[in-house]
């Protein structure tokens, strides 16, 4: 009987784990400067445009950033680094289970002037797994 309750247990546990994970999307890249070296520290702000809520993350020494647990939406992300001119890509469309891939690469300039990129679509494709 104990055994039972136990695997009955796991089995909740476990759907309830499942269950949570398959909606949201996920937002990474990497971030580099003109001559393809690496910007660590950058800023990357990723703002729901009907909710206003942002979501925010910094490059890592590896060039690499991840915004996680995204809900799906339409979004504008800003990259920024000391230095560099901002990059601000505008309605950004995420679905269900997205992983959207935006590398992006900083031109030098004051990080006051900001180079807007509009009408570009992250492709529904998914390039960075092999799941459908």
């Amino acid at each position: 009987m104990r055994g039972r309750n136990l695997s009955l247990v796991c089995f909740f546990l476990m759907a309830a784990n499942a269950f949570g994970q398959g909606g949201n999307a996920t937002i990474t890249g990497t971030v580099v400067d003109a001559s393809d070296a690496i910007v660590a520290g950058a800023q990357i702000r990723v703002t729901n445009v009907q909710t206003g809520v942002v979501k925010a993350t910094r490059v890592t020494n590896s060039g690499l950033y991840v915004v996680p647990d995204v809900i799906p939406g339409t979004y504008n992300v800003e990259i920024s680094a000391d230095g560099f001119q901002a990059k601000r890509f505008t309605d950004v469309r995420l679905a269900v289970g997205q992983q959207a891939k935006i590398d992006v690469k900083l031109e030098v300039g004051s990080s006051k002037q900001v180079v807007d990129v509009v009408g570009t679509e992250v492709p529904l494709l998914q390039t960075v797994e092999a799941s459908v």
